[in-house]
């Protein structure tokens, strides 16, 4: 289980021509500009990979979108870079566009569907529906939150 990220007050910029403030998710933090080290190289593999991220990401972002109708009040993180990572990597090899890399990708990846089942399960697509199949047994899953009122297990 991932530690408690504590933020840290940012220090003072050491040198605002050199330096530029990034903000994320989990705090912000200065980095030196690009460039500033050693001169900043575009090469072949990096032009391609912009003209692929140009018809990858709208996609991913696509997909993300759908998905975030379903998930209020879970913490997917950075789904949406995550899912086109997946699909830049498929595309950058086989030149096609596929949703194979999605397939064993955890929407959560702090809670992962195999800490929150304590029993077997299966995963099954029929027509536009995902099936998840559980071995019934006592406590087959473990309430976390608010979010799920019941659980009802179908034959």
């Amino acid at each position: 289980m991932p530690t408690k990220k504590y933020k840290k007050p940012l220090p003072p910029c050491p040198n605002p021509e050199l330096y530029q403030l990034i903000n994320t998710k989990e705090g912000s933090f200065w980095r030196r500009k690009r460039g500033t080290v050693k001169p900043a190289k575009l090469n072949k593999a990096f032009s391609a990979n912009v003209k692929a991220m140009k018809l990858v990401s709208p996609i991913a972002a696509k997909i993300a979108n759908v998905l975030f109708a379903y998930m209020q009040g879970l913490t997917p993180g950075r789904l949406s870079s995550r899912i086109c990572a997946g699909l830049l990597t498929y595309y950058s090899h086989a030149k096609e566009i596929s949703f194979s890399p999605l397939l064993q990708m955890e929407i959560q990846p702090q809670y992962p569907l195999d800490k929150l089942l304590f029993s077997h399960y299966s995963l099954c697509i029929k027509d536009k529906n995902i099936e998840v199949e559980l071995s019934p047994c006592l406590q087959a899953i473990k309430k976390q939150n608010n979010l799920v009122t019941e659980y009802i297990f179908l034959n």
